[in-house]
This record gives structure tokens, C-alpha cells and sequence, in this order.
């Protein structure tokens, strides 16, 4: 009874998790469908009853109280406490230097406005900063969206932020020119850069900058672009040769160098006057303050981002940048469908979802769902992954229109066994790609997805074929990964899901294997 009380409670907080990792707002690209019309639906009354939706989240006592709650915190606390940030080597600023550069900012953002800008500043700042000098770059935002950025070089390294924060309000690279009944708002932060390096191993994303040089024509960028757009390093190269106007694959032309530089990065933030030091473009001094409450209340606005991003087309905006208030044209299907999965769940409760969710199943199956004798599969982007097609068969399972879409929901779930080997080992791919892949890696994602909505499929229907498939499966990667455990091959990607489907396993079958599988993995 212990144990299945215990494993009632991680269930439900993994659930929990799981659910908050879901609520990633969506974008739809062009590829599948074109969005002509980009207007979201913004019904309010979508929300009315969005405080009754926390019922199916409530958590006894019980579930709440954490034997070793205060253990996590000490762990949590020591981590954050030994966090050593690797000083920069070109130039040591104190606390009292950051101060100061932020208010030179500001001086100039006042000094702009009163047309009273101070040339380059060098007497004006005085020796303090002189021979610190460096290429500064200043970023400026409202709301937390960049609304100016410039850069500067000079001897003197407040007379080099002076003017590059003249030069971010005077250039308006961004076209959100900063009006002076603004500048009570504005949050800055500035980048010093260190000494460049030719382009190798020792790059590191969201630490170092990065920059080319073609014949003289130099193009740098911050560290932060690497963190903020998650740009791998081709892509980031791709974009410097496209900024120096060149072709994309440049860098396979010897004259065009390639190098990257460490930086200093400090400014304030929306939630503080004071000025904090960056590290991978995070503030590394906050530390976590999580209560139930705060959870709720992050539900509650994760479900308005969600229902307010569902937009007129028929589905969910995929991907937002904060940093620069745009949306990407880029598209994950799993994330598309998965997010699908939960709109079919709300609208079974609440009456209000069913017209969007309505609207989505009939963007789903009329623009990606295809069928091939008596399988059913998802195509997006030349491709078919098992992960997607088993989103789509729970999206419809749990779906209040069910029986409209149970022929589909039947292919589907047929597309997903004819991926089984005799072994229980899954194809992450019903439609192959066109490019290189490790099936592996995908199959860590993918394999759990797929038993969970075999094992859902069997809860609906009652059809035995669908949990003799998953427990063919579960059983194939629960041994799998439990020799994994200890080896450099461990990668934990298939927790969250698998944890789920033994879960489900155990309270079917009552195999204490599967319980004990729970715990290892966790």
C-alpha cells in the first residue's frame, strides 16, 4: 500500500512537470501550411473559469510534504553557493565599476535628449578608466524587449559605454525608436569584450562572442545572440557570413577568419535596480523560491500564454524570442501535437476549449494526417516520426470526439505496431529523413511517447493487442536503459516518459518490476 501511495505521488508530480514543460507556446511554419492571417484569438472568456482548472491540480497534505524537503534546499543552495565563474583575464571590474558604467548610461540616455551629447567623453570621465578601454556594446529594453543596441571603442572605457549608448539611441537598428517619456523605463545592460581568438575548440556557446573578418570587413556578435536565438555554432557562422554579405558556407573560404572572445556582462533587470553580473546571460544570484502557490499561479498564466497563442488558423504559435518581442517561423511536430494532447484534455472538462480544439483536430488531419492502407501517420517536412504519430493517437484518446476520429486513432495506433520488432524494440521513423540521424537518441524520446499511447489506446478501447504491444516494448527498453544506468551511454531523456508508462504498467498488471524500475530511474 506504501509503495503505491509513493508511487501515486511521483506519478502526479511528474505529471505535473511534464505538464509544464507541454505548455511551450507554439509556432506554426510556412512549410505545411501558410499563415496568411497571424491574428491570434483572443476570447476572454476562454479564461472565466481558468481558477476552476486548478481542481484537477489540487494535491493533498500528504502529497505535498516532502520528507526531504530540506535536504533539496541545502543541495539547491550549496549548488548555486559553489558556482565558480571563471574571471575574465583582460580586465578586472569591481562591483563599484559596474555601478558606475550603469550610471554613465543613463547620463547618456539624459544627455541625448537634451541635445547636450559630450563628444567622446574623454574629459568628461576623467583618468579613472583610461587605458581600460575596450569595444563596449550597450543593449537597451522596455518591457524586457531590446529596443537599442550600439557599440563603441576608446581608451577610456566609460567614454566607450558614454558613446555606445549615444550611438544604440541615435542608430535605431531595431526601428522601436526610444521617445524621451520612455527613458524612465528603460533597463540596460553592457558587454565589454575581451581579446579575440581564432575560431576553435575553446569556443564555448552563451560564455564567448563571436566574429568574422573578410578582408578587414569585421561583424561581431555578443555572446547573448548565441544564448537567446539557441543558435548552434554552424548556424551562427552561417549568420556572420550572411551580415558581412557573403555566402552562407563562407567560411570555407580561407580569407574569411573566424574568431571568437570572452566578454564582461553586467546590467539591471526588470525585477531590480541593481546591477547584476551575467553568466551564460543569467543571473546565477537568484535562487529558486518555489511554494504550491506559485506553481498554481504559473499554471494559471501558462494556460492564458497557451489559449492566447492558439491562433486563427488552427494552431499554436510554436516558438517566442522575449528578448526581441518576435516569433519564429520555425515548427516542432511532436511539440505541436503534444500541445495539441492538451487542449484535447481541457476540452473534455470545460466546454469553452471544445470550438478551439475542434478547430485544431481539423487543422491537424487536414493538413498532416495521411493514410496508407489500413496505417495512419503524421507528414510534416518530408518526414514521419513515431514520436508525432503517437502525440496525434493521444490527442485524439483523449479527446471528447473520440468516436468521430477512432478510425484514425485505430490507423494510427496501427502505424505505431507495424514500427515494433518482434523484440519489443521500436523504428523511430514510419517516413525516413533525407539527412543524417541517431535513431538512438531519438528513440530515448520517442519509445516512451509511443508504449504511453499504446497503453492509453488499451485503457480506452479494452483491446488487449495494444498492452501486450507496450508491455512487448516497456520491457524491451526497461532493461535496455536499466543497464545503462551506470555507463557513459546514459542519457536521461526517457525518465520523464518512461516513468510514466511503468507506472501505468504497474497499476494494470500489479508486476512489482515496473514499481522497482520507477524508483532506479529516479
Amino acid at each position: 500500500m506504501k509503495i503505491l501511495k509513493t508511487l501515486n505521488k511521483t506519478i502526479r508530480i511528474l505529471s505535473f512537470i511534464l505538464a509544464l514543460i507541454i505548455l511551450i507556446p507554439l509556432l506554426i511554419s510556412s512549410v505545411s501550411c501558410s499563415i496568411i492571417n497571424k491574428t491570434f484569438l483572443k476570447k476572454e472568456a476562454v479564461f472565466e473559469n481558468i481558477e476552476e482548472n486548478l481542481e484537477m491540480w489540487k494535491f493533498t497534505d500528504e502529497e505535498l510534504r516532502v520528507d526531504d524537503a530540506d535536504e533539496i534546499d541545502r543541495k539547491i543552495n550549496d549548488y548555486f553557493a559553489g558556482l565558480k565563474l571563471k574571471q575574465p583575464d583582460f580586465i578586472e571590474l569591481r562591483q563599484e565599476d559596474k555601478d558606475y558604467l550603469l550610471e554613465v548610461i543613463y547620463t547618456a540616455i539624459g544627455d541625448y535628449f537634451k541635445n547636450q551629447v559630450k563628444g567622446d567623453g574623454n574629459s568628461y570621465f576623467g583618468s579613472n578608466f583610461d587605458n581600460t578601454g575596450r569595444t563596449c556594446f550597450v543593449f537597451l529594453r522596455i518591457g524586457g524587449v531590446k529596443r537599442a543596441s550600439g557599440s563603441a571603442d576608446n581608451l577610456n572605457l566609460a567614454a566607450a559605454v558614454y558613446m555606445a549608448t549615444v550611438n544604440a539611441l541615435k542608430e535605431n537598428i531595431y526601428n522601436k525608436e526610444i521617445p524621451e517619456n520612455e527613458t524612465d523605463k528603460i533597463k540596460a545592460e553592457v558587454f565589454i569584450l575581451g581579446d579575440e581568438r581564432t575560431l576553435d575548440a575553446g569556443y564555448e556557446k552563451g560564455v564567448h562572442g563571436i566574429g568574422i573578418d573578410s578582408g578587414g570587413k569585421i561583424i561581431r556578435y555578443c555572446n547573448n545572440v548565441s544564448a537567446e536565438g539557441n543558435y548552434r555554432l554552424e548556424k551562427l557562422k552561417e549568420r556572420l557570413c550572411k551580415d558581412t554579405g557573403l555566402e552562407e558556407d563562407c567560411e570555407n573560404n580561407a580569407e574569411n577568419k573566424f574568431f571568437y572572445f570572452p566578454t564582461i556582462h553586467f546590467g539591471n533587470t526588470a525585477y531590480s535596480a541593481e546591477v547584476v553580473s551575467f553568466y551564460r546571460c543569467s543571473d546565477i544570484n537568484i535562487l529558486p523560491a518555489v511554494d504550491i502557490e506559485k506553481i498554481k499561479k504559473s499554471l494559471i498564466l501558462a494556460e492564458k500564454w497557451m489559449l492566447s497563442n492558439f491562433n486563427s488558423d488552427g494552431y499554436f504559435n510554436y516558438l517566442y524570442f522575449p528578448a526581441s518581442g518576435t516569433y519564429s517561423e520555425q515548427n516542432n511536430m511532436i511539440r505541436q501535437l503534444m500541445s495539441s494532447r492538451w487542449l484535447a484534455e481541457k476540452s473534455a472538462f470545460y466546454s469553452e476549449h471544445t470550438k478551439m480544439h475542434q478547430h485544431n483536430l481539423d487543422c491537424i488531419f487536414d493538413n498532416w494526417y495521411r493514410e496508407k492502407l489500413e496505417e495512419g501517420y503524421i507528414y510534416f517536412d518530408s518526414k514521419s516520426k513515431l514520436g508525432a504519430n503517437a502525440m496525434a493517437l493521444r490527442a485524439l484518446i483523449y479527446s471528447p470526439y473520440f468516436e468521430n476520429y477512432q478510425v484514425e486513432a485505430l490507423k494510427l495506433a496501427n502505424s505505431i505496431l507495424g514500427m515494433q520488432s518482434a523484440n519489443g524494440a521500436l523504428n523511430a521513423w514510419y517516413i525516413k529523413p533525407n539527412y543524417l540521424y541517431d535513431e538512438e537518441h531519438l528513440l530515448r524520446f520517442y519509445s516512451g511517447e509511443a508504449i504511453l499511447a499504446l497503453i492509453e489506446l488499451y485503457q480506452k478501447t479494452g483491446e488487449d493487442k495494444y498492452l501486450d504491444a507496450a508491455i512487448s516494448s516497456e520491457d524491451y527498453y526497461m532493461n535496455k536503459y536499466l543497464g545503462e544506468l551506470d555507463s557513459s551511454s546514459y542519457f536521461p531523456a526517457f525518465v520523464p516518459w518512461h516513468t510514466i508508462c511503468l507506472y501505468k504498467l504497474y497499476m494494470i498488471t500489479g508486476d512489482d518490476k515496473y514499481a522497482e524500475a520507477i524508483f532506479a530511474f529516479n
